[in-house]
């Protein structure tokens, strides 16, 4: 009687873990069908979220470009940069227009040092038929 309820058990258990990772995986399979879509993104320099503190006081300009580096035609309309200078713990933000930098947003990316962060916000881009986007924010570390 044990083993017949012992039987039982596991294989109620056996049956519902199967359910489980069967709805797993149509849940999985939906999400990638939604997520398939390559996304706009903005970025600095090679796109890497950790920067080289000399490459970022090189860069002049910011770009928009899809994560999986295809074709667009979008162009950068403005973002805001706030900068967190952790030896100091002062922040400083600078609005910039266009996707080159502003006198201000090169100013304080020239002072960025490792460990630094660099937080980039309102982010829009905008195509060829003047649809403007939104892309979300973005944050820099650097070393």
């Amino acid at each position: 009687m044990k083993q017949f309820i012992f039987i039982t058990f596991s294989l109620f258990v056996f049956a519902t873990a199967n359910s489980q990772t069967n709805i797993s995986k149509t849940i999985s399979k939906k999400e990638i069908k939604a997520n398939e879509c390559s996304k706009l993104i903005f970025t600095f320099g090679d796109g890497k979220s950790r920067i080289p503190t000399l490459v970022m006081r090189n860069l002049t300009e910011a770009k928009v470009e899809m994560d999986d580096l295809s074709e667009t035609d979008y162009k950068l309309q403005k973002f805001t940069v706030t900068v967190l200078y952790s030896n100091t713990q002062i922040f400083k933000t600078s609005v910039n227009i266009g996707k080159s930098f502003s006198e201000e947003t090169k100013y304080i990316l020239s002072l960025v040092k490792p460990n630094d962060i660099a937080m980039v916000s309102g982010i829009s881009a905008q195509n060829s038929n003047g649809e403007i986007n939104y892309l979300p924010e973005r944050n820099f570390g650097f070393y």
